[in-house]
């Protein structure tokens, strides 16, 4: 049984060299609306998460909704395990899919091919799965003999299709979406947005952070709206 449970955690995230850097500092509390604290030795801090308590179960599909610098993206990047609570715990159980960053794990100096078996390690593939899966991936990106081309040679759009293929593969337990995405020409971008759909039914849990109501409304059976690091739980129409 999958799930994710988040207790009392608060995220605080340093801006380094920001006693040098009032202005910037400045500017990041006027837009990121958290609280910033400073500690002993001058260091300034964010607190992007700010005592959050969820439990999510199987069969729950999630949506947070919020500004920019609500705490959004950094809720997905801690179920995600991209950050650690500074308090708190967080105990997630199933195997995650973050979709959060497309170009995060690539080497340009290794070929497609090379780069697709390096992102399967780094999101937690196995190995036998991502071979058996290998020719599939590379049919899906339509990138052909570019495969074996290393991929500084690549376009961004031809990088984009690496990734995307690569990270829809299979069908994970937790799917962590940071917007609704799609990648390359418009054929592809057919081709995508249908694997997404799959993707989403097939999961056992979707958190899914997104500017657009309708979309949240559309996958989401369970809704937070993220107020200055800190989650709500909302009904439907609040949205």
């Amino acid at each position: 049984m999958s799930f994710i449970k988040i207790n009392n955690v608060t995220l605080d995230i340093p801006i380094f060299d920001s006693v040098e850097r009032s202005f910037r500092t400045h500017a990041v509390h006027i837009l990121s609306g958290n609280k910033i604290l400073k500690s002993l030795n001058k260091r300034m801090m964010v607190r992007a998460l700010n005592h959050i308590n969820l439990e999510v179960r199987e069969g729950d599909a999630v949506g947070l909704v919020g500004s920019n610098g609500s705490g959004k993206s950094s809720l997905l990047r801690l179920i995600s395990g991209i950050y650690r609570p500074t308090n708190g715990t967080i105990e997630v159980k199933g195997q995650v899919r973050p979709l959060i960053s497309l170009g995060v794990g690539l080497e340009p100096n290794l070929s497609g091919r090379e780069n697709i078996r390096r992102l399967g390690a780094v999101y937690g593939y196995n190995s036998d799965v991502i071979d058996g899966e290998l020719d599939q991936i590379i049919t899906f990106s339509g990138l052909g003999d570019f495969v074996e081309l290393p991929v500084r040679t690549y376009s961004s759009g031809m990088v984009l299709r690496l990734m995307f293929s690569t990270l829809v593969t299979g069908n994970p337990d937790i799917v962590i979406l940071d917007e609704f995405f799609s990648a390359g020409d418009e054929d592809f971008v057919k081709k995508s947005e249908v694997r997404m759909e799959q993707l989403l039914k097939n999961a056992k849990i979707l958190v899914f952070a997104s500017h657009s109501k309708n979309l949240v409304k559309r996958y989401c059976n369970k809704f937070i709206r993220m107020e200055n690091g800190s989650a709500i739980e909302i009904e439907k129409s609040e949205i």
